[in-house]
């Protein structure tokens, strides 16, 4: 069953969506060092903020597209599931 399955994309889900929120609370902080090496370094705040939201949207819309995957393929094929 794709419970499981589910789950696990669910769980994920809330994963990334802490480390969202985790980004758009750092966004107006010192943490120069933390960042160097990413797409964060050298953006203004608002800038940051505004794209991680961007971000964040985009990924909601691909987590409903893969639960409803999973969803579809237990209705088709609940053994291979």
């Amino acid at each position: 069953m794709t419970t499981d399955t589910i789950n696990e994309v669910f769980e994920t889900y809330k994963d990334i969506n802490v480390g969202l929120d985790i980004m758009k609370r750092l966004a107006g902080q010192p943490v120069h060092t933390l960042v160097a090496d990413t797409f964060l370094a050298g953006k203004g705040t608002k800038e940051l903020i505004k794209r991680i939201e961007h971000d964040q949207d985009e990924f909601d819309n691909v987590m409903v597209v893969s639960l409803f995957a999973a969803f579809e393929r237990e209705l088709i094929d609940p053994e291979r599931a």
